[in-house]
């Protein structure tokens, strides 16, 4: 999707020099509650987690996400419900708590912190993207008004590790618990094959 949207990579040298690398994530401070997607133990999905070179620039997926942690400017993608499908073969779903990120295990979740306002969300990123204009991370219209943000916010990235029992942990849990989904969401689609019927 964001192939579509978004213009063509920049150099590494280049995005290097615009993305910081900020502290690695301590509670120094209370806990806060937050919500958005429902995080959730996924297989990874083979396909979308292999390295790949688009338009001359290498990418490795980050292999060790409890050790990574990004901040940057976020940009907004869009589309129709049901028209495009993601890098983890889903209907993108601009309505849906979802983002893409160029490196990031899909699927996996992180914490999305707006660091204009402090407004922090939990997203599931199941797509690859942004490329080129500096971004970081491309979040859908869901989770963008969620966080307040416009093409001109920075953002941090923390992720939130999944483990096989559902315990989380990783920079995105800092100070942070994530609150529990009290009604039912849609079923996931099967990444393995078959229809893509929904996803959080």
């Amino acid at each position: 999707i964001a192939a579509g949207l978004l213009a063509a990579c920049s150099s590494d040298d280049v995005q290097q020099k615009t993305v910081s690398t900020p502290q690695p994530a301590v509670c120094n401070g209370p806990t806060v509650e937050i919500s958005g997607a429902d995080p959730q133990y996924e297989t990874p999905n083979a396909t979308a987690n292999q390295d790949y070179e688009r338009d001359g620039k290498s990418y490795k997926i980050v292999q060790d996400p409890a050790n990574f942690t990004q901040a940057g400017f976020a940009a907004i993608y869009d589309a129709e419900p049901n028209s495009n499908l993601t890098a983890s073969g889903e209907t993108f779903d601009p309505t849906q708590l979802t983002a893409a990120h160029p490196t990031l295990p899909i699927p996996s979740y992180a914490r999305i912190t707006n660091l204009a306002n402090g407004r922090m969300i939990v997203v599931r990123i199941n797509d690859r993207g942004p490329y080129g204009n500096d971004r970081v991370i491309s979040l859908s219209r869901a989770s963008a008004d969620r966080l307040n943000t416009s093409n001109n916010t920075k953002v941090r990235i923390d992720p939130i590790i999944v483990a096989p029992d559902g315990s989380l942990s990783g920079p995105g849990m800092a100070c942070t618990t994530v609150a529990k989904q009290t009604y039912a969401l849609p079923a996931r689609p099967n990444l393995d094959g078959g229809d893509a019927t929904g996803m959080n």
